[in-house]
């Protein structure tokens, strides 16, 4: 499909990264309570999976009534669970995994939405930095912007280098061959 207003290539279907999202919430809920961690992680786990659930039916309600909103809301939902797991559970380098939004919204909306994002999601990563109470050291801090900006010139510089050509990276997004020839079949003998 093409959007030639945002130049999208809707290369993967936001239905999918929904029930994934719902899916990998699960599965860190279940891994909170197999490997017996506090209490207080595994209700905030569970609290998680409760918002994610939601997240996910108002997902799949806007992409069946208003789909360029269902689409934004898949991204808002992707970032409300990385950091949602990532700093209420205090993993170390979470904040790295800002740049998974930042990959999705390429493939659902496009390079400006990537943009667009990449740019929230920075602006999101200095504010915790400065307000959040955690304290990072510069390179805790730099890791995250710098890996968002680098998946996004990724993205933008495989698109100018063909139109026609798949780039490969990541492959949760590989551009389908225009010119590929139906599989080959063996006749019988």
């Amino acid at each position: 499909m093409k959007d030639s207003s945002l130049g999208a290539e809707f290369l993967i279907s936001p239905r999918l990264v929904l029930v994934a999202l719902l899916v990998v919430s699960c599965l860190f809920s279940i891994g909170a309570e197999f490997f017996f961690f506090s209490w207080s992680i595994t209700s905030k786990s569970m609290a998680l999976v409760i918002v994610l659930t939601l997240i996910t039916l108002c997902g799949l309600f806007l992409l069946n009534h208003v789909p360029w909103l269902g689409r934004w809301f898949t991204i808002f939902g992707l970032a409300i669970m990385v950091h949602g797991y990532g700093l209420w559970m205090h993993f170390p380098g979470s904040l790295a995994w800002a740049v998974i939004p930042v990959a999705f919204a390429t493939c659902l909306v496009g390079i400006p939405a990537a943009a667009i994002t990449a740019i929230a999601e920075s602006l999101f990563v200095l504010l915790v930095a400065r307000y959040g109470g955690i304290a990072f050291d510069p390179a805790a801090l730099a890791t995250p912007l710098v890996a968002i900006w680098a998946s996004w010139r990724q993205w933008w510089r495989c698109r100018l280098k063909s139109t026609s050509a798949p780039c490969g990276w990541p492959p949760i997004c590989v551009k389908p061959s225009s010119s590929s020839k139906p599989p080959a079949t063996i006749a019988p003998a």
